[in-house]
């Protein structure tokens, strides 16, 4: 869309200097001329709000980015964390086992 009306606002440019060169401005000469000049106003405008638009989309993307960076540092954490925390489970898992068969030891020397 931008480029469009860029090739648009050049076209306008174009035909409006030729009317220019062209010498005489004639009645026709003349409304072509308003006219092409209320074409590059128009064009003109379209493209200011292009522009205001993608400013603001990249603002929006910029954030939306850092979110999605925040989040991912946050999942990082988090996969750490649960490492640990399955390490630790582990190591209780086996120091419970050794437990239960000291335990039995003991009750099997109790026995005899």
């Amino acid at each position: 869309e931008k480029k469009r009306l860029e090739e648009e606002l050049a076209k306008t440019k174009h035909e409006l200097k030729k009317a220019l060169t062209d010498g005489v401005m004639t009645d026709s000469k003349q409304k072509e001329l308003q006219k092409l000049v209320s074409e590059k106003d128009r064009l003109s405008t379209d493209l200011e709000k292009i522009r205001t638009d993608m400013d603001a989309m990249k603002k929006t993307l910029k954030g939306k980015e850092d979110e999605l960076k925040k989040r991912d540092q946050e999942l990082s954490k988090s996969k750490e964390e649960l490492r640990i925390t399955v390490q630790e489970r582990e190591e209780l898992k086996k120091e419970r086992d050794e437990l239960e068969r000291e335990g039995l030891r003991c009750k099997m020397e109790i026995k005899n």
